[in-house]
């Protein structure tokens, strides 16, 4: 789909509105955000499951009350003993005082703020534990994820200057957790701000408040690079997307298609192959950095091509993973060539 998109929008065929704006892929994520933090306290079903494990593991909510959140929205029936046994648990007598006149009439109507956080009374301490904790927990997996690619892909850098490497990586690594982190702890305080009020008015809670605080929670991507956010934003799409399909499945306003899951997955990889080998610039940085690595060609790529508009082309000379030797025959347009042995990782 982004390579499809790409190749309208360099031509002006089409584009999304707001895409041309400089914060467009901000956009897209907090929509895409709002979408993922509304299933992940509302249809957790409709989440892949390793996926919301992890959210709930980086996040400070306890799934139990997640769990309980959800019934009180739906004015389902909580189980109060299970809800003062973890806030005990947590916070000691005084935090059960707390919360347990909110407990006593069903349907609850509102799980109080201090049951979310029943180890401290106060939002602003929660909100700041939460910065931390996420911070601390996601900072090695971000280390991880700049260093190990660095290391891999860029072997010959990494050899020559490797304090400079493993430099780039932990401020790649501080930044990205930064960014988590703020987002976690601001959708933290919004859903504590919106427990304040509706305690003091005595309102019930509203689903929709979820979604809210997971589209303003998405200013945080602010922080990360600018390279960076549409890669975000095109990671957390699909998931927001299966998660909406499978919501208006439910209210039968979607249907499925047998094997759609093998169809999408068939149709991806040939369009990929198809713009690797037509038009590689189209293709994501990330995609074709993988690819070149594994895919020997000569690519002539058409820059803003319209039909009316001058080409200009430039030859892009990639490394040969197969010996020129196996592959005599060499067009002017793009050509590829596989070897069972090379194409292992």
């Amino acid at each position: 789909v982004q390579c499809w998109y790409n190749f309208n929008k360099e031509r002006s065929y089409f584009h999304f509105w707001g895409s041309h704006w400089s914060h467009g892929d901000s956009l897209l994520f907090a929509v895409s955000s709002a979408q993922i933090m509304y299933a992940y306290v509302m249809r957790k079903e409709t989440l892949p499951r390793s996926y919301h494990k992890f959210i709930v593991n980086q996040g400070p909510i306890d799934g139990l009350m997640l769990e309980t959140v959800q019934q009180s929205c739906r004015d389902l029936p909580i189980d109060t003993g299970k809800v003062l046994d973890y806030v005990k648990k947590n916070g000691g007598e005084e935090a059960v005082k707390a919360v347990k006149p909110w407990l006593e009439k069903q349907p609850v109507k509102l799980i109080p703020r201090r049951a979310l956080h029943p180890h401290t009374s106060s939002a602003v301490v929660a909100t700041l534990e939460s910065f931390s904790g996420v911070a601390k927990k996601i900072f090695p997996v971000y280390l991880a994820l700049a260093l190990v690619p660095a290391m891999v892909l860029r072997y010959k850098i990494f050899v020559k200057n490797p304090l400079g490497v493993v430099g780039k990586a932990l401020a790649s690594a501080a930044q990205s957790s930064t960014f988590l982190a703020t987002f976690c702890s601001s959708y933290m305080a919004q859903i504590c701000l919106q427990r304040m009020v509706f305690e003091s008015m005595g309102w019930r809670d509203r689903k929709q408040v979820y979604w809210i605080a997971g589209f303003f929670s998405s200013a945080s991507i602010l922080l990360e690079k600018k390279g960076r956010r549409s890669e975000l934003a095109l990671y957390a799409l699909p998931r927001a997307a299966d998660s909406l399909f499978l919501i208006l499945n439910d209210h039968r306003l979607a249907f499925t298609v047998p094997y759609g899951e093998l169809l999408i997955f068939c149709s991806s990889m040939s369009a990929i192959m198809f713009f690797f080998e037509n038009h590689f610039n189209n293709l994501s940085p990330l995609v074709a950095k993988l690819m070149t690595r594994f895919l020997s060609h000569d690519v002539q790529l058409s820059v803003g091509a319209s039909s009316g508009q001058q080409q200009e082309t430039a030859e892009v000379h990639t490394p040969k993973v197969v010996n020129s030797q196996l592959n005599p025959l060499r067009h002017s347009q793009s050509t590829l060539s596989l070897s069972g042995s090379t194409m292992a990782p």
